[in-house]
């Protein structure tokens, strides 16, 4: 699958014509089949450290919002929000 992805549009065009002709060699018993993990080995492996860096700012900009244009405490929603959600 890894390789089909890397190889980009002509290979998937070239999957797709294939699955498109008919062929009784095509068909298989499902009792003969065994599914594996289409992406077994990932290229890249994501964490969370951009999403938790992020956080911080994000919930900033929520509390400003949530203040409100004529408000001025958004250090207050922002306690807040920090102790609903942590």
């Amino acid at each position: 699958m890894l390789e089909l992805i890397e190889a980009g549009p002509p290979a998937l065009e070239a999957v797709a014509a294939a699955a498109g002709r008919p062929g009784r060699d095509r068909v298989t018993a499902a009792g003969d089949v065994r599914l594996l993990a289409p992406l077994p080995w990932p290229r890249r492996i994501r964490d969370l450290g951009l999403l938790t860096s992020h956080l911080p700012g994000a919930f900033r900009e929520m509390a400003r919002r949530m203040a409100g244009p004529g408000e001025a405490d958004i250090e207050g929603e922002y306690r807040r929000l920090e102790q609903r959600f942590g």
